[in-house]
This record gives C-alpha cells, sequence and structure tokens, in this order.
C-alpha cells in the first residue's frame, strides 16, 4: 500500500512517498521544493499573492508526482506550525487544493 506526505512549511514544501506492508513504512522517495512561504509576510500578517502560488504550485505539483506514482489520494487539513505561532488566522488559499 502506497502513502504520501505533503509537509508545507514556512520555508519549503516537502514531499514524502512511502510504502506500508505488513506494518512496515518503508520509504521511496522524497522531493523538497523552497517556496519562501515566509518570504511574503508583511507586517500586518497577511502573506503574499507570489509566495502563496509559489507554495500552492509545488502542493499540486507533488500531489501529481503522488498520484503518478500510485498513490490515493486522501486530504486532510494542514497546518503551517511556524506561522501558526504568531498568525493565528492565516490560511492557504482555497488555490492550494490539487
Amino acid at each position: 500500500m502506497l502513502r504520501a506526505a505533503i509537509d508545507i512549511g514556512s520555508n519549503s514544501v516537502r514531499l514524502l512517498v512511502a510504502s506500508l506492508d505488513g506494518g512496515e513504512f518503508k520509504p521511496l522517495f522524497k522531493r523538497r521544493d523552497t517556496t519562501r512561504l515566509h518570504e511574503g509576510l508583511d507586517a500586518d500578517g497577511n502573506l503574499s499573492a507570489e509566495s502563496m502560488a509559489r507554495t500552492a504550485g509545488a502542493i499540486a505539483a507533488f500531489a501529481a508526482e503522488a498520484r503518478a506514482a500510485g498513490v490515493p489520494m486522501t486530504y486532510y487539513g494542514l497546518a503551517i506550525a511556524a506561522l501558526l505561532g504568531i498568525l493565528p488566522d492565516v490560511a492557504l488559499p482555497e488555490t492550494a487544493e490539487a
């Protein structure tokens, strides 16, 4: 059974694709894209359209790569831990849906 995880951080987005067989987790491949989401943070706590677009693009590309590898996709809510500590109301726009 294949599974994928996409980790959205303040500086990069990461993908991990792994197999889960008999309770054993085996990483198959990893990717990382430096999107610098935090770089678009202004003094009012808003993220720039450019930094959100870079991040949404990485999420979409990684979701497509996981699908192409045969991972059945299930979507869960995501939180950006580094930003949530300082911006409790920040959220990625719906354009991040892959």
